[in-house]
């Protein structure tokens, strides 16, 4: 108003009126975008999933491979899902430290990550005969003994092999 007051121009105070108006309306869709990013599922940011994939190819030697990667960000919770295919020769308990382990590597890189694994042993008509399987379960292990941030590997006291007094040593026994 005093800028009319001043000028003599009348029309100034409705056009800063609608300056403002387009202000506030910007602000008010950035906030609104925001919330509505916030309550509704949507994929991770190009940084996580780049992570995932970072994290899932360091370890290939340990896994013949994986597909159905799934993930979405709910608030500040992050969903990862994924199939992994391991050669049908590896151990249901190897297969099972490699699982612990890739969600263990994403959970310290990702904060609030909740992982789904699904294990698949591979095709039938795979490459890989138990005597040519590429997946080398051995070095695993010894990259989870130079991880000291690994808190899979004080189940076994050496890979593979349960603590003594596991209730399910006989059963692992029988392989």
């Amino acid at each position: 108003m005093l800028l009319i007051k001043f000028t003599g121009i009348g029309w100034l105070d409705p056009l800063i009126a609608l300056g403002v108006a387009v202000v506030i309306g910007h602000a008010a869709y950035g906030i609104v975008k925001r919330s509505i990013k916030d309550l509704m599922d949507e994929e991770l940011s190009e940084k996580d999933a780049t992570i995932v994939e970072k994290v899932l190819q360091e370890h290939h030697p340990y896994f013949v491979g994986f597909h159905n990667l799934r993930s979405r960000k709910s608030g500040n919770q992050r969903e990862i899902d994924l199939h992994l295919v391991q050669c049908r020769h590896v151990n249901l308990q190897d297969a099972h430290l490699v699982c612990d382990h890739l969600e263990q590597e994403l959970r310290a890189k990702i904060p609030t990550v909740n992982i789904t694994i699904h294990v698949e042993p591979c095709e039938d008509d795979c490459i890989n005969s138990k005597d040519k399987c590429k997946v080398d379960i051995g070095k695993l292990a010894s990259h989870i003994s130079d991880d000291p941030s690994f808190t899979g590997k004080e189940k076994y006291s050496k890979f593979g092999v349960p603590p003594l007094g596991c209730p399910h040593q006989a059963l692992i026994n029988l392989r």
